[in-house]
């Protein structure tokens, strides 16, 4: 439901793309917001299926933490670095401290 009401937005006001500012995935914002182990996976099967649905000429966005460990708790790209997250699910990650 979720990314098909994103997608009509997207086409409907002529936009480039969605950008997700989802920030904190599994740590659960130090304790302050509650949060469970399948977010990361989650997020990951989100933003693959949000990624296809909206196809190569849309963009798709995340930003994610600046700490080294962010790409390990909050998805599961299956990657050796940030570079091939951005190609696999995302075209760009805006860092965030």
């Amino acid at each position: 439901m979720f990314i098909k009401s994103a997608q009509e937005i997207v086409d409907k006001h002529g936009l480039d793309g969605i950008d997700l500012d989802w920030e904190y995935p599994v740590n659960g914002a130090w304790g302050q917001v509650d949060s469970q182990p399948a977010d990361r996976d989650n997020f990951t099967l989100l933003l693959k299926a949000l990624r296809q649905a909206m196809g190569p000429q849309k963009r798709v966005t995340i930003a994610v933490g600046a700490n080294v460990e962010s790409p390990k708790s909050c998805w599961e790209y299956g990657a050796d670095d940030n570079n091939q997250l951005a190609k696999q699910l995302a075209d760009s990650l805006d860092i965030k401290r």
